[in-house]
């Protein structure tokens, strides 16, 4: 029997650690990580694109922790956010995902009051679109100098 306090479902998921790392990568608090830049490197690091839903509930964990703050040039990671990110540790021969594995283990014991945030559908599906255009067009040009 669960006791009082006890959640089925864990406040952070992984996505949420994915979105920050990514956050952090892309961005700095003099230039935010923009939509597009988050998108690419979640692919390129993680060989994982979060869906529109995914990102909307990490931002409302993460804003809601004081993580990370929103607005209209994009996605500024907070000093202890950036903080965590550092503390996180890579696996041996540096594979990204144990090191956000770390990140989402360290997310765990940190508070969060999620609040309503929310994603354009139809500007997340024209950044995802025109991302996987250009991963196309690139893997295109290359198989065309190949021959």
């Amino acid at each position: 029997m669960p006791k009082a306090g006890d959640s089925a479902d864990p406040v952070w998921v992984l996505s949420d650690a994915v979105v920050l790392a990514t956050a952090r990568l892309s961005g700095t608090l003099d230039a935010p990580a923009g939509l597009p830049e988050l998108i690419a490197n979640a692919d390129a690091v993680f060989h994982f694109i979060p869906t529109a839903d995914e990102i909307e509930g990490a931002l409302s964990r993460l804003v809601g922790a004081g993580l990370v703050g929103v607005g209209d040039l994009g996605i500024a990671v907070a000093p202890f956010g950036r903080e965590l990110v550092a503390r996180a540790r890579g696996g041996p021969g540096g594979d990204p995902m144990t090191r956000v594995h770390h990140l989402l283990a360290l997310l765990q014991h940190i508070p969060t009051e999620p609040g309503p945030w929310y994603l354009d559908r139809e500007v997340y599906e024209a950044v995802t679109l025109e991302y996987r255009h250009s991963l196309w067009e690139t893997y295109r040009a290359r198989r065309r100098r190949a021959f």
